[in-house]
């Protein structure tokens, strides 16, 4: 089973997850990701040229997790983004075949990153759970791969600067 995990420059989670293979602290659980990216292509009934409109559209990072110790921290992330917002990293992991601690295979790291919409849900009986959504001024996205017999093996990072327009590294 998949877990994800977020942590925030500079903020210390009271109670964060520690979690063997995620270096650092700060770590929180996340319940899920969500992004993606449209581009526009007219594809008119009798027109074969496919002709692309322009840019790529990114969206927001949106994001969900139960009420827990990071909860206070994101708050006060979405009232005092910093002047330029912060770094953001969001980890993805998977179980060791062992059992013996995670691997780490999928990485986005946001720079500039501001929280831009949260949102807490909740019903009787259940814990209240948050829906937060991140802005950004870069993405980089670092997708590892699995070889026969379990093994992690580093893939390559796709990042992108929107202010630029610009695809930083990736396949050209």
């Amino acid at each position: 089973m998949a877990s994800i995990y977020m942590r925030i420059e500079s903020v210390d989670v009271k109670g964060g997850a520690t979690v063997e293979g995620l270096e650092g602290a700060g770590w929180f659980a996340l319940s899920s990701y969500a992004w993606g990216g449209v581009r526009n292509v007219a594809m008119d009934i009798g027109n074969g040229n496919n002709a692309d409109g322009g840019m790529v559209a990114l969206s927001e990072i949106n994001l969900s997790k139960q009420v827990d110790g990071a909860s206070e921290d994101l708050l006060s992330y979405l009232f005092n983004p910093g002047k330029e917002g912060k770094t953001v990293e969001i980890a993805f992991t998977k179980p060791e075949a062992d059992g013996s601690g995670a691997k780490l295979y999928f990485q986005v790291k946001l720079s500039k990153a501001r929280l831009v919409s949260y949102n807490v849900t909740g019903s009787d009986g259940s814990q209240p759970h948050e829906n937060i959504a991140l802005s950004y001024v870069e993405i980089a996205q670092k997708h590892n791969y699995e070889l026969d017999g379990g093994e992690i093996k580093d893939g390559g990072i796709v990042s992108y600067n929107l202010p630029q327009g610009k695809l930083l590294s990736g396949a050209q």
